[in-house]
């Protein structure tokens, strides 16, 4: 359809007006993984803070154990989390185990399965053999040696993840400052949809949207302040999508096509938006509306639910990833395990599911495109996690085939 955007014109349309949030918020780590950090952080102390054994075993002189199979006198035992104890002399070891501090005087550690009790294995002048030599360092991990106190652990901009969660902790960080995530709004609109609590009447549905939109927008990161189902009454719509304007975006679903009753474009340029494009080169999701008031983004999507979720993921998931500071998902490559049709005047995107048949980290999963009704049927979709990407005016493509895939919903926080 000519006048059209295509789907990359309209992503960029949207990207272009998207501001990294500077708001920022105290979090604890551990609650805020997906987050992006707003300061820098430094270990407390060195890490590990002392020697630390690699193995079960005995700390030993490895000046004792050149020779290869020598007998020391056990000077004390060391678990995780006690004292080193005294100082061990030539000619002693010191049992200790996985994670305990090396006592100075050692230099190495045996492991275990290189040792053999030479009598009452106690701390009453019991000996070990120490069947094999042991050279200086073996076993052992130097104090700070994997983080030196005052070293940098994390860095504005960079993304709370788990691993990182374990290191802030470690480093004696287990709250600080992040950018505070998107503060969404959601309207769902039409006269039809009753909640799911609700057994529906004739004509009724119940309403999938503002649910799933709502799951969506947590998956991505962002906090819903607000959510409304309205019925397709212009006063009862402009009151919620006015109230729906004070945050940082507004999902509105349903009324934004160009039927007797799509009055969502209308009243949101009323309330003072301005609109930046309406309808995509796109199936499914065409009537996609986006537009813009003072730092608000707003995005009306289409009623269908599947439609509204393909335009979570193409158009709402990266402008709320920049807006956090961080990278949206990337597009992955796979090997059709089914045909999909020839390409059309506008991009389709067929869910489908992705498996990784290969068993090998580099080669491209298996994708084949799951049971599906059309835009409506949530049931087949559900199936997806991936939507495989047919160009436009693109030949047929045959099992076998390599295609371009865009990923659903993993969470993101």
């Amino acid at each position: 359809m000519p006048g059209l955007p295509t789907v990359d014109e309209a992503l960029a349309a949207v990207l272009a007006r998207v501001e990294r949030c500077s708001a920022t918020c105290v979090a604890t780590f551990h609650e805020a993984v997906g987050s992006v950090l707003a300061e820098e952080i430094r270990a407390d102390h060195d890490h590990p803070p002392f020697r630390r054994s690699k193995v079960d075993g005995y700390a030993v002189r490895s000046a004792d154990v050149s020779t290869g199979s020598t007998t020391l006198r056990i000077a004390c035992r060391i678990a995780a989390g006690t004292p080193p104890g005294d100082c061990i002399r030539p000619g002693e070891a010191a049992r200790i185990f996985t994670g305990a501090a090396v006592p100075d005087g050692a230099d190495a550690v045996a492991m275990q399965e290189r040792c053999a009790a030479a009598a009452a294995d106690d701390d009453d002048g019991s000996s070990v053999r120490v069947e094999a030599g042991a050279a200086s360092a073996d076993n052992l991990v130097p104090q700070g040696a994997e983080c030196h106190r005052g070293a940098v652990v994390a860095s504005p901009g960079d993304v709370v993840t788990p691993g990182l969660v374990g290191a802030l902790n470690s480093a004696g960080a287990w709250r600080g400052l992040v950018l505070a995530p998107p503060r969404v709004s959601i309207v769902a609109t039409g006269s039809e949809l009753v909640p799911a609590t609700d057994v529906p009447g004739p004509g009724q549905i119940r309403n999938s949207n503002a649910p799933s939109i709502f799951a969506a927008v947590r998956a991505c990161g962002g906090a819903v302040i607000r959510e409304a189902t309205v019925g397709d009454d212009a006063e009862a719509m402009r009151e919620a999508l006015r109230n729906g304007l004070d945050g940082d975006l507004l999902v509105v679903t349903g009324g934004v096509s160009v039927g007797d009753f799509d009055l969502v474009p209308q009243l949101l340029e009323e309330l003072g938006v301005t609109k930046v494009l309406h309808g995509v080169k796109l199936q499914p999701g065409k009537p996609l509306w986006f537009g813009v008031k003072g730092g608000t983004l707003v995005f009306g999507l289409p009623g269908n639910p599947v439609s509204a979720l393909v335009n979570m993921a193409l158009f709402v998931r990266p402008a709320m990833a920049k807006r956090m500071g961080r990278a949206a998902p990337r597009n992955f490559r796979g090997t059709l395990g089914a045909p999909v049709g020839k390409g059309t005047w506008r991009r389709k995107y067929v869910p489908a599911s992705a498996r990784d048949l290969s068993g090998g980290l580099d080669a491209a999963p298996v994708v084949t495109p799951v049971a599906f009704q059309g835009s409506g049927d949530l049931f087949g979709f559900s199936r997806a996690n991936c939507l495989v990407v047919v160009p436009e005016d693109s030949a047929p493509r045959m099992a076998g085939d390599p295609v371009e895939c865009v990923p659903l919903f993993e969470v993101m926080r």
